[in-house]
């Protein structure tokens, strides 16, 4: 009777070492697989980040570039004595001011005036 127990124990241990070793080839070729996707998505992010680093370096450049216009324009409107007038007049005019106060104030002729008024006085807004 002890050698049937022994013979079944040994045929129950090779079925289960069989399985084993059947399972483990198995999770072997799915852990290969796995590496395979992660070196895979590993290349694909570091393609992102490099491309990534380049949008950014490009979108420095561009608002570095704005900046500078910006300063320009800005520099350039201060050297306009006669953009200032019309700037100043046009808040004027948009304050309600008639015609002749901005010829008297801002120096312009009648039909500047007229202009002004009429695109930027108080029953433009009205």
């Amino acid at each position: 009777m002890i050698e049937i127990s022994a013979l079944i124990a040994s045929c129950v241990a090779l079925v289960a070492i069989v399985y084993l070793q059947r399972n483990s080839a198995r999770l072997k070729r799915c852990l290969v697989e796995q590496s395979d996707r992660v070196a895979k998505l590993q290349d694909e992010i570091r393609a992102l980040l490099s491309g990534a680093a380049g949008v950014t370096e490009h979108l420095a450049k561009a608002q570095s570039q704005i900046k500078r216009l910006s300063e320009r324009q800005d520099q350039f409107d201060m050297r306009d004595p006669q953009a200032q007038a019309y700037d100043y007049a046009i808040t004027l005019a948009r304050r309600g001011a008639s015609r002749e106060e901005l010829m008297a104030r801002c120096g312009l002729v009648r039909d500047e005036a007229e202009l002004l008024v009429r695109m930027y006085g108080l029953e433009k807004a009205g």
